[in-house]
């Protein structure tokens, strides 16, 4: 076996993430440590798996990836939907054959509830904070109690004997975990009641390393806000007329149209706020009432940017890192080893965030993946 094989098998089946909200780092970081421990990336953005539309979406431009290879990411037509559990069974796939070559796959991307539901098996269920994504879906789970009740018993009848049908919080609830995840609410239920069910066994890779990368918010606001004037200066407006254009041509084809701003690529943060806009400029001359739409857009692009961090921020704290604590908390008891710790990194300076960030990762993932780099010769 030569260097690098010894090397990289004493990685094998590791996991690395890194969340944190827009705009701290996350797709550079992950180049960084893909460079340094072999790896390879895996989106963890929910509108990055759009092909194109690379401006509105945010994504790393090619010539910033250093050849690293980045898995699901650009390939679905803007008007094709992808749910979490599309995105876990691809996933899942991806990372198996990543380990299968003796790399490290790193998750990356701010869509937490996708990382989540690749760490713990059980954690689909908590769909509380998501959207229903399918139209069809959602037009059922807003019809009458008796018809929600009715398509409940049909795909459940464990769950739909549990509630009357007139309880329609319960009966929703049931309905949506069945829709959003492809297993009725009573497997779920059934599967984490076992008592033979550990959270360990629960957990799908025992050695995982994530990365949560924090900023300042205030500090933060202003960064997205020089980034979103840099994106309009880049295309953004060319960009999202292309794609409304399309829509209304034919060429992208959407059950919702194009003003519907819950679906797909169209929940893109930029989209919607822009589109009186946008709008307006193929109807109007007005030079100053133009730009007062233009304005208005901007500050709602960036407001919206300001409160999504902030949702992200709320999301790691109250659902991943509970869930990590508890997570080690049951390890305990159980007497397992190998928790799921999440190290913070201030990414407030972007002077020191080589420092701060970087180079305390890269340490860290050393360490948490028994790797000892200053042992192996490369020479």
């Amino acid at each position: 076996m030569n260097v690098f094989s010894a090397f990289t098998n004493t990685m094998q089946k590791g996991i690395i993430a890194i969340v944190g909200t827009t705009g701290v780092g996350k797709s550079d970081l992950g180049v960084q440590l893909a460079k340094t421990l072999q790896g390879e990336i895996i989106n963890g953005d929910s509108m990055q798996v759009y092909k194109g539309l690379d401006i509105i979406t945010n994504k790393i431009p090619l010539n910033e990836r250093e050849n690293i290879p980045h898995h699901l990411i650009d390939f679905l037509e803007p008007h094709q939907e992808y749910r979490v559990t599309d995105f876990t069974k691809d996933a899942l796939q991806i990372i198996d054959d990543i380990h299968n070559r003796h790399k490290i796959p790193i998750i990356v991307g701010g869509t937490n509830y996708y990382i989540q539901s690749l760490l713990w098996k059980n954690s689909l269920i908590n769909i509380d904070d998501r959207e229903i994504s399918n139209i069809e879906d959602k037009e059922i789970l807003n019809a009458e109690p008796k018809i929600v009740y009715e398509r409940l018993q049909e795909v459940d009848p464990v769950m739909a004997s549990k509630w009357h049908w007139n309880d329609t919080r319960r009966v929703r609830r049931s309905l949506q975990v069945y829709l959003e995840t492809g297993k009725p609410h009573s497997e779920w239920i059934k599967q984490q009641n076992l008592p033979e069910i550990k959270a360990s066994s629960l957990r799908l890779f025992p050695r995982t390393c994530i990365f949560w990368l924090y900023s300042d918010l205030e500090v933060l606001d202003h960064r997205l806000d020089a980034r979103i004037n840099r994106m309009i200066e880049s295309g953004l407006f060319e960009e999202i007329n292309y794609l409304r254009k399309n829509v209304r041509t034919g060429e992208i084809h959407t059950p919702f149209g194009d003003k519907d701003f819950t679906h797909g690529i169209w929940q893109a943060i930029g989209y919607k706020e822009f589109e009186p806009y946008l709008t307006a400029i193929e109807e109007s001359n007005d030079a100053s009432y133009l730009n007062g739409l233009k304005q208005h857009g901007l500050e709602s692009m960036k407001a919206a940017t300001h409160r999504y961090a902030r949702t992200q921020v709320r999301w790691i704290r109250n659902k991943l890192l509970y869930k990590c604590q508890q997570d080690s908390l049951n390890n305990k008891c159980d007497g397992h080893s190998g928790d799921i710790i999440i190290y913070l990194l201030d990414a407030t300076s972007l002077e020191t965030w080589n420092q701060e960030v970087r180079d305390k990762a890269i340490a860290i993932a050393k360490g948490i993946l028994d790797v000892s780099m200053s042992s192996i010769n490369f020479g």
